[in-house]
């Protein structure tokens, strides 16, 4: 099973890939941003490091990164999706997280790349670089609460789904 977290900047994609890979036999391949960091840090003349530690600086900054993932995938609009897949092809059950666009969730959707796409909603600022919200995904999980209350959706959610424990 293949498990894509998305939301809004900050709204817990990274603590969501990070949990299920910890607490269920799973791989978290990480986010687009991690796939998109070498072009990105290419063009502003960075490490891979340094532009993925600052991609949420200012939304300049963020708005660069869309724009770069705009062009990374206009021939292929699941070009970094299935990039991160790939990372995990050994792997039963795979989460990822982090597109931007709507194209991407229709490629997803098209191309049967993901089975599961899980919106992350909490109370942040307005993401200028998000092109798809709530109503283009299969579930959502609130996170306004604490780390634990979300741990506890995340746990019920992995049950849900089947995911053995760790």
């Amino acid at each position: 099973m293949i498990i894509m977290a998305v939301g809004p900047g900050r709204s817990g994609k990274d603590t969501f890939c990070d949990f299920f890979e910890k607490t269920f036999v799973c791989k978290n391949v990480g986010t687009c941003s991690k796939y998109l960091a070498k072009y990105v840090a290419e063009d502003m003349g960075l490490t891979e490091e340094t532009a993925y530690a600052n991609r949420h600086a200012s939304d300049e900054i963020r708005c660069i990164w869309k724009a770069k993932g705009d062009e990374v995938r206009k021939d292929d609009p699941g070009k970094i999706i299935k990039e991160m897949i790939d990372a995990g092809e050994d792997s039963l059950n795979i989460v990822c997280g982090g597109p931007r666009d709507l194209v991407e969730i229709e490629a997803c959707r098209k191309e049967k790349l993901v089975d599961l796409i899980v919106w992350i909603k909490r109370d942040v600022k307005i993401d200028p670089t998000l092109k798809f919200d709530e109503c283009h995904t299969d579930i959502t999980v609130l996170n306004n609460g604490t780390l634990e209350e979300f741990y506890e959706k995340l746990m019920n959610l992995g049950l849900a789904l089947g995911f053995y424990l760790r």
